[in-house]
């Protein structure tokens, strides 16, 4: 069974699940991402930000989602009550990654970017 964990956005907002630690699907099920060594990938291999144990950063540093009780430096919004999350696809195979780039500096701010299919 899988173990799905909201991820809100800078509204405080459901915007997608992350599935047993590792995978991100969006609202309607579809496989977003998927983490490895803290890095956040898309299924085509690209680097697209940074997972720090409770919340996603862009490549710029900057705050895209977050989970309840996450340590980002940022006041968050009161979260929304989460919906029934979907039934979690089967993930697609994952692509050699890319080599991420050197991780920048965690910036106070809410990101403006958001991953692809969110």
């Amino acid at each position: 069974m899988a173990i799905s964990e909201p991820l809100y956005d800078r509204a405080g907002r459901v915007i997608a699940f992350l599935l047993n630690g590792d995978r991100i699907i969006s609202r309607n099920g579809a496989n977003v991402a998927w983490l490895r060594n803290g890095s956040v990938y898309n299924y085509s291999g690209q680097h697209l930000g940074w997972w720090e144990g409770d919340h996603v950063r862009d490549r710029n540093g900057a705050l895209m989602y977050w989970q309840r009780g996450a340590s980002t430096g940022l006041i968050h919004p009161i979260p929304q009550i989460p919906p029934i999350p979907p039934i979690p696809p089967i993930p697609p195979i994952k692509p050699i990654p890319a080599i991420p780039p050197i991780k920048p500096i965690r910036r106070l701010s809410w990101s403006d970017s958001s991953l692809p299919g969110l």
